[in-house]
């Protein structure tokens, strides 16, 4: 079974990159899942585990660090990585304590893909 990740991103064009990222330069079968608000986030992780998420602090809706809180109190969800993607450094900081590792917008393609391979577990080449 793929791993499936969930970019939660409410910006086009960095949603759609992420994805691209994960999908195509990965080249390790990821099936990803692209949310662009909090709310439809919080239905999403009702319904579903999945292994990664790839996460915004500010969205529309439900914010990201509320998003993460929920994430940590699911027992669903407790083997589901974090990877919070922000530009905000004072979130940052706040979402180290949940989140699995936080990176600073902007990030490179290659810290993206190395960071999503080592939460999932998978060795870069």
């Amino acid at each position: 079974m793929q791993p499936v990740v969930f970019i939660i991103e409410d910006d086009p064009e960095l949603g759609s990159i992420f994805s691209e990222i994960l999908t195509d330069y990965m080249e390790i079968g990821l099936q990803t899942e692209w949310i662009t608000n909090g709310d439809q986030a919080i239905t999403r992780l009702q319904e579903s585990s999945p292994n990664q998420v790839v996460l915004d602090l500010h969205l529309p809706g439900v914010s990201g660090l509320d998003i993460l809180k929920y994430i940590r109190s699911d027992t669903r969800l407790e083997k589901t990585a974090v990877m919070v993607v922000t530009a905000d450094v004072i979130g940052a900081v706040i979402a180290q304590e949940l989140a699995d590792v936080v990176l600073i917008k902007p990030t490179g393609i290659d810290q993206i893909m190395s960071t999503a391979k080592q939460l999932l577990g998978i060795e870069s080449k």
